[in-house]
């Protein structure tokens, strides 16, 4: 939600005949106690929320044809240059109807790589 300042991590080609998607797992992210005040006392909720020098949530990028209902999804792979490391995207946008413009981020953001997708292969160019 920070990231891409929206709870939506969803989008559709102009035609709406693609959808990219990304998927996060936050399973090895630590947990952190919240409080909660919505009455005279505080209740406590535990969420997953990675905290400094800390493991971050993985996440891949997904892209699936709706025209074709049998279609399986496909992994948008990172550019080489960051997919071995500790990475997210911090943008997407749909570049024309089967095109996708994807910039990837290390965590230590001193590195952003820019890529074109082809939605009908995983590969993305730089």
């Amino acid at each position: 939600e920070y990231i891409f300042k929206s709870s939506s991590a969803l989008w559709l080609s102009s035609d709406g005949s693609w959808m990219c998607y990304a998927s996060f797992n936050d399973t090895a992210v630590a947990e952190t106690a919240i409080p909660i005040y919505t009455q005279q006392y505080a209740q406590i909720k535990t969420i997953r929320y990675p905290l400094v020098d800390s493991i971050n949530p993985s996440m891949s990028l997904w892209v699936v044809d709706l025209t074709q209902p049998s279609a399986s999804p496909k992994e948008l792979v990172p550019p080489n240059r960051i997919k071995d490391k500790d990475h997210y995207v911090t943008s997407v946008k749909w570049a024309s109807n089967n095109r996708l413009l994807v910039v990837w981020r290390n965590r230590a953001q001193n590195l952003s790589v820019s890529t074109l997708c082809q939605s009908t292969v995983s590969k993305c160019q730089e």
